[in-house]
């Protein structure tokens, strides 16, 4: 895809981005910087963190250590500090981008409105976009109110993220314990409590290039709930999502107005939600990289380049590469999927087929994010994520094949010889646009 014109003077070899987080996800903000010739500076508690092998340079610096981040960025003089996908990283990045006079997407008020779950459904509620219904106060908080509250609801942290500290509550002797988890889970002992949505699940990828929003895609969703009491996690997304349309008459213009009023210029941002009755009901926004990700899909199918274009913002303060306006297009020519490999708890002993799945013509990438010898503990996160395999095909019958291929093909095995995947997406049982 051809990069406008401004793009193309904007020289960034030899220039030093230091990326916070050293995650397997990580790998693709640094693969992006190196192909502009960027000099990349990966660093993470972890000592052998796998974005790490891939960076230029590599620190044990802990990314929550802000004073010692600054100190490594001014000794290694760079000209950019980044980081996506993980929330708790997001706030340490602006801080010492702010300290530093170096470019970022976001401020740290602009997360905190957004990423905190109850301040976005109150942003939501303020431009009049249906969010989640929360469970009053003086029901869930009183053991005598309890028999009031219509079973299942959902307990959740107000500022976690990757499914941590949710519960399912199906009755009132497990509320207390919810509550205490996502206490527990929450940064600053935050938690909602909600009804259960019964709707069709949706996630949207937005990007916004100086003040315009963009829905850059949208998939219909399917999740694993087969743990009882732990948050479903997600198996397939779907694009383009057969509710496309009405996301861009109906939600957009909306979003478009709580950006706007947020002040927020530029960036990439996701938002989860439900179709309940041909009405979106959201209940969370990332304001950063999706885990999922979703720009793999979204350069796949349009040429738009999320990652590259958080590069070239965090070195020289403009979002640019791509013209949004004249690119970016949620409804997809051909059909896309992205399938997401969910294992059950034990220690991976055997992987078999999954040379012969990265091999299938229509796979455009796969993202493997455990291997031979982890445990895997059952904690309803997105830990028990083996892999995410994305795929394309001209016509969903060839998509379902490839789907048919995967599900016959990939084996995972415990020391005991028995299957580790928890679901594998069934083609058959979802209506494709």
């Amino acid at each position: 895809m051809m990069l406008n014109a401004r793009c193309e003077r904007l020289d960034l070899k030899g220039k030093k981005l230091l990326i916070l987080g050293g995650t397997t996800l990580v790998g693709h903000i640094i693969e992006a910087a190196k192909a502009m010739g960027v000099y990349t500076i990966c660093t993470d508690y972890i000592l052998n963190a796998p974005a790490k092998a891939f960076a230029d340079k590599s620190y044990d610096v802990s990314v929550l250590d802000e004073d010692a981040i600054y100190e490594l960025a001014i000794r290694e003089d760079v000209d950019g500090v980044f980081t996506g996908y993980a929330d708790i990283v997001l706030g340490p990045c602006a801080r010492v981008c702010q300290r530093l006079n170096l470019p970022f997407y976001a401020t740290v008020e602009q997360l905190q409105a957004t990423m905190n779950k109850i301040n976005f459904k109150a942003n939501c509620r303020k431009h009049g976009i249906n969010a989640a219904t929360d469970v009053p106060f003086e029901l869930f908080s009183d053991p005598k109110q309890y028999d009031k509250i219509q079973f299942p609801i959902i307990v959740k942290p107000a500022d976690s993220y990757s499914n941590r500290g949710i519960t399912v509550v199906h009755r009132a002797a497990e509320l207390e314990q919810a509550i205490k988890y996502a206490i527990d889970t929450s940064p600053t002992r935050q938690y909602l409590v909600e009804e259960y949505i019964y709707g069709d699940d949706i996630y949207m990828y937005y990007t916004v290039q100086n003040g315009y929003l963009s829905l850059s895609a949208m998939a219909d969703r399917l999740s694993s709930d087969s743990q009882y009491g732990k948050a479903p996690l997600p198996i397939v997304y779907f694009f383009p999502s057969k509710y496309t349309q009405l996301c861009l008459t109906t939600l957009v213009p909306k979003l478009q107005a709580m950006i706007s009023d947020l002040e927020i210029k530029n960036g990439s941002f996701f938002v989860q939600g439900f179709v309940v009755e041909n009405q979106i009901v959201v209940f969370e926004m990332g304001f950063r990289l999706s885990g999922s990700a979703g720009y793999l899909v979204i350069k796949h199918a349009s040429g738009v380049d999320q990652v590259s274009m958080h590069v070239r913002y965090a070195l020289t303060g403009e979002y640019t590469g791509w013209d949004l306006r004249e690119l970016d297009n949620p409804d997809f020519s051909t059909p896309h999927c992205s399938i997401v490999v969910v294992l059950s708890a034990g220690l991976i002993s055997k992987i078999e087929g999954i040379n012969e799945i990265k091999n299938l013509p229509n796979v455009f990438n796969l993202v493997q994010l455990l291997h031979v010898g982890d445990r895997v503990e059952s904690t309803g996160t997105l830990k028990q994520q083996f892999a995410k395999i994305y795929l394309s095909a001209e016509n969903t019958s060839a998509l379902k094949d490839d789907i048919r291929f995967i599900r016959d093909t990939l084996k995972i095995t415990d020391e005991m010889g028995q299957s580790m995947i928890l679901d594998l997406f069934d083609p058959d049982s979802m209506v494709f646009q």
